[in-house]
């Protein structure tokens, strides 16, 4: 028997929708209207249970209670491994589809089709699923994407196996482009291929804090933007996914880095308040010592030393230093110079009053034109395909 969707949507999507809402997630009132138009359960055909996180499949014609309550919570669901493919965090996925300032009639392009779920929700801001086109690398993530899209009545929505990073030429140009996976690069097609007064939001990949969302709009036939919140994606997949941030600073080994963590005593010792700041202010940390001309390189991910668990080590570009912070607080050890210079810059950002990544700008430079490095506080992020010119500001 067909569940009842009324029902559903009444016990389970609206309470998801108003917990999005204490959370200001919202912005265009479409963006609501859609999370409750849309059925998340129909988009997730499997997820994982405990002990050992082995996928069951949902019944999505009739779910149980158990699985809709997964469905309808505000958290990523895995779906499938190896390669990873996930329906991402409501949130995350309100947040960007507020910066994509999308309004009917629009066409746009979606990298990384996923369960085909952002797709329907951006149908309803389009007002028309034949607006949206959407492109994954993984075929068996396009056909599933299909059937789901199909189920829920937008099976007007184009779909694409191929290399998102090529984007999408012959429906070329789109009014806004979205990218839902981590990428460390913007390629030459997604400008290309995006209108006059474009906008394209992305999680930008930023070695040591992830993937703080990036929204740049055509302006006089420049892209520029700002950073903004702090978010988490899986890897862009193809050729513009492959990028590894180069080395920075001397040569370290991690073992030398680990040893230096248990058995040193930090330099400085800096407690984070996780009731005053967030991901976004972390980001914006990081943000504040790069624009000083310091450089990160992260050698590991989840150690553990000690009996802690720290999620990154760090090496300055400038002297024998080694950054490990953990959920509550980050610390410095090395030599002793670098360090009180770098718990200065600490300081200033906390004196500027605690700057997220929403504090800076972005400006994609010409090719060519990132010769030289400028003056801090400003500094440019170069990738493969891209230089970024990255200035702090205040927002208005």
């Amino acid at each position: 028997m067909a569940a009842d969707l009324d029902a559903i949507r009444t016990k389970w999507a609206v309470p998801l929708v108003e917990k999005l809402d204490a959370h200001s997630a919202f912005g265009a009132p479409w963006i609501r209207e859609a999370f409750l138009k849309v059925p998340r359960h129909l988009f997730v055909r499997r997820r994982q249970v405990p002990p050992d996180n082995a996928f069951v499949p949902i019944n999505r014609a009739d779910p149980s209670e158990d699985d809709l309550k997964e469905v309808y919570n505000d958290y990523a669901i895995l779906t499938r491994t190896d390669p990873p493919s996930s329906s991402s965090q409501p949130t995350v996925m309100a947040w960007m589809l507020n910066w994509l300032d999308l309004k009917p009639g629009m066409k746009v392009l979606e990298i990384g089709a996923g369960t085909g779920f952002n797709a329907a929700l951006l149908s309803v801001g389009t007002g028309d699923p034949s607006l949206v086109h959407a492109i994954d690398i993984q075929p068996e993530v396009i056909e599933e994407a299909r059937e789901h899209l199909r189920d829920a009545g937008f099976d007007g929505v184009h779909l694409r196996c191929g290399d998102g990073g090529h984007g999408w030429p012959d429906a070329a140009p789109f009014d806004r482009i979205i990218v839902t996976a981590g990428t460390p690069d913007i390629p030459p097609a997604w400008r290309d291929q995006l209108t006059g007064d474009g906008v394209m939001v992305m999680p930008f990949t930023v070695p040591g804090i992830g993937n703080p969302g990036l929204r740049l709009r055509q302006e006089n036939g420049h892209l520029q933007g700002s950073f903004l919140g702090s978010m988490h994606f899986m890897d862009l997949r193809g050729a513009y996914g492959e990028w590894s941030a180069p080395l920075l600073g001397p040569t370290i080994r991690p073992a030398w880095n680990a040893r230096l963590a248990i058995r040193g005593t930090p330099r400085y010792h800096f407690q984070w308040d996780w009731t005053r700041w967030n991901y976004a202010h972390l980001g914006g940390l990081w943000f504040s010592l790069r624009s000083r001309d310091w450089l990160f390189g992260s050698f590991s991910r989840d150690s553990f030393m000690n009996g802690k668990r720290w999620t990154d080590l760090h090496v300055a570009r400038r002297g024998r230093l080694c950054v490990a912070w953990d959920y509550q607080s980050l610390r410095v050890f090395g030599d002793p110079g670098p360090a009180w210079n770098f718990a200065a810059l600490i300081e200033r950002w906390k004196a500027a009053g605690y700057p997220t990544t929403g504090n800076f700008a972005v400006t994609l430079l010409p090719d060519g034109a990132a010769m030289t490095d400028p003056a801090p506080p400003v500094w440019i992020e170069r990738r493969p395909s891209a230089c970024l010119e990255v200035t702090p500001f205040t927002p208005g």
